[in-house]
């Protein structure tokens, strides 16, 4: 609901904070986005991030000779090479000498952090036993009071549904406000119930003296509830299972689009063996819990957009419930007990085994057996920071839909290497079942709630209010109802509307021109804004060309210095977050940036527009 202008003024003053950014922010062109693992008939490259390392310590300095890759057991040839790791000291803190700002005035200029991967908190209470919730939750709060300096994280919490609890940022202060959200308290699931159970029905009544012994009937009895606790038992496993692999989904779907390695640091009390596909080459998604589909769908999905995983047991030291206090069961033999005791020992062999197989297929790395919590996730963060990232072009050039093997190697002995070790071959016909995948663009990725301000683009945006929350109105209703917020919305009386005025400034140089007729110069600008709420819906989203024609004394006077567009839109008040972005459509290059809505007031009005300015 904008109206807007775009200004070809270029003023000295407005310039200046743009030109006193570093020159690398300035100059450099925009890096290409990094390739994604994308297994279709068009695209026959495999994209595999790599972490080498000796003892707990990562290894750098390794070249692309020192790396030999396999595929089903049959040598590829390496493509690319690139090694990642985090800048040091002084050219980070060079990188962020930025100017002050005034007040309500944004700049997504680029950090000296830009180049660490991005890590995801999944804190799943769904998967937990309530009274481990406490202590996880403490850890982790303590564990971001003191994170890695520049490192950027976005929080999930698992309970009925994922949700986005705070989207990516460094800023520890904004991570430790979501964590203390009422989303993270206590949650008591009601499909979590412990695989050993010692005190169910059928144990009890085996063990209660209560059924004479050696009775074919009575054991009958006992079969028969044991049944239907273990069908139970399934039922509440799946709808659990389900859930999470959704999550998966949803995570996939957040950081689509956005470049390079994500680290999702999965905080649970409970990981089933079913979470993931199996080791059957011939049918690795076949489960007994009928949920095939999702399992490949999220295999496929962590593939595509680089995510590597890295379990966490928030339980940590268990002890076997077989010796608890809360213990009440009372065993008439020691075949009962030694049953008893086995039962919890291979529930955590397998829960154990899950998690090392989710590491090691993604590429990440299990903590389990540990009450080192803070120190489980932050050596998960520099894992995940200094890395290799290597490509190649399989041989083996039929996509039929089938899990491929991968096995790396280095040329030295003694190091310990993390990677992705299975691929999906899948065509587009591969699924028949599968959903089309939504179109996930530069300008998409960019504007979704929680992701990383994109430097592609650097600009400066001043924003502020213009007057009071003011009463919907028709024209407005009609377009707010096509946004899922407000699809099923019935009282519009409550929905107030803010106008908000935006003075946007570009540098002239980043920015890309087509020559036409008489030796003037166009440029195609698109300029987009999304406003979210509290719980992250999206309000309202909305993107705008501005295809313009220039002289060739205009053009040259925007290259020397600012380009500056201005716009007036209307939002619903109740808004917490606007993402804006501005996209070159010549070039394809974007910059995005957040803003926490409402605004701070500022001393005096920011503008003197007082009425839309209309196309």
């Amino acid at each position: 609901m904008p109206n807007s202008t775009t200004k070809r003024v270029i003023r000295a003053a407005a310039a200046l904070l743009l030109l006193a950014l570093p020159l690398a922010a300035q100059q450099q062109p925009a890096p290409a986005p990094a390739p994604q693992a994308t297994f279709k008939s068009e695209v026959r490259q495999v994209l595999l991030d790599v972490v080498v390392s000796s003892g707990d310590h990562p290894v750098t300095g390794l070249k692309q000779d020192d790396f030999s890759i396999f595929e089903d057991g049959k040598p590829q040839q390496i493509l690319s090479f690139e090694a990642h790791a985090p800048a040091s000291e002084a050219a980070t803190t060079k990188r962020l000498a930025l100017p002050q700002l005034p007040r309500n005035t944004f700049l997504n200029a680029p950090t000296g952090y830009d180049d660490l991967p991005l890590n995801i908190l999944l804190y799943d209470v769904l998967n937990t036993p309530t009274d481990a919730q406490p202590f996880a939750h403490k850890e982790v709060i303590r564990f971001l009071q003191n994170k890695p300096t520049g490192s950027r994280f976005a929080i999930f919490v698992l309970s009925d549904r994922v949700h986005l609890l705070q989207g990516f940022t460094d800023d520890e202060r904004q991570l430790i406000a979501a964590m203390s959200r009422k989303q993270t308290g206590s949650y008591a699931s009601t499909t979590y119930q412990p695989a050993e159970s010692v005190n169910d029905t059928s144990s009890q009544l085996s063990d209660a003296d209560i059924l004479p012994p050696n009775d074919a009937n009575a054991q009958a009895l006992v079969d028969r509830m044991q049944h239907m606790e273990s069908v139970v038992g399934n039922f509440l496993l799946l709808q659990r299972v389900e859930k999470t692999v959704n999550a998966f989904l949803d995570i996939s779907n957040f950081v689509a689009g956005l470049p390079g390695r994500k680290n999702l640091i999965w905080l649970s009390g409970s990981f089933p063996s079913q979470i993931l596909p199996g080791n059957d080459p011939v049918a690795p998604f076949d489960t007994a819990l009928g949920i095939a589909p999702e399992l490949r769908r999220a295999a496929d999905a962590f593939a595509a957009q680089r995510i590597a995983v890295y379990p966490v047991d928030i339980r940590g030291l268990e002890v076997n419930p077989v010796f608890g206090a809360a213990n009440s069961r009372v065993y008439r033999s020691s075949d009962s007990f030694n049953a008893s005791r086995a039962k919890f020992s291979q529930r955590v062999d397998a829960e154990h085994a899950t998690m090392d197989k989710v590491a090691e297929d993604s590429g990440g790395r299990a903590f389990y057996d540990t009450n080192g919590l803070r120190k489980a996730i932050a050596t998960g963060t520099d894992d995940g920071a200094t890395y290799y990232t290597l490509s190649y072009s399989p041989t083996n050039k039929k996509f039929d839909g089938s899990l491929r093997s991968v096995r790396i190697a280095v040329a030295h002995s003694g190091y310990h290497l993390a990677y992705r070790h299975n691929y999906l071959a899948d065509e587009d016909t591969a699924m028949p079942d599968k959903p089309p995948v939504p179109p996930s663009d530069t300008v998409t990725a960019a504007m979704r709630l929680g992701a990383p301000s994109t430097h592609d683009l650097v600009f400066k945006v001043h924003l502020a209010p213009l007057g009071s929350p003011s009463p919907i109105t028709p024209a407005q209703i009609t377009q707010l109802s096509k946004s899922p917020a407000f699809e099923s919305q019935k009282n519009w009386d409550a929905v107030k509307i803010q106008r908000y005025d935006i003075e946007f400034a570009l540098l002239g140089r980043q920015l890309s021109f087509a020559s036409v007729a008489n030796g003037a110069h166009k440029g195609s600008f698109d300029f987009v804004f999304a406003a979210y709420s509290t719980d992250g819906s999206a309000l309202i989203a909305q993107q705008y060309r501005a295809d313009q024609s220039f002289s060739q004394q205009e053009f040259e006077e925007i290259r020397k210095g600012i380009y500056q567009a201005h716009e007036v839109i209307d939002i619903p008040a109740s808004a917490t977050w606007l993402r804006l972005g501005v996209h070159d459509a010549l070039s394809n290059r974007i910059g995005s940036l957040e803003i926490p809505l409402p605004l701070a007031p500022e001393p005096q009005a920011a503008t003197n527009v007082t009425s839309p300015v209309t196309r």
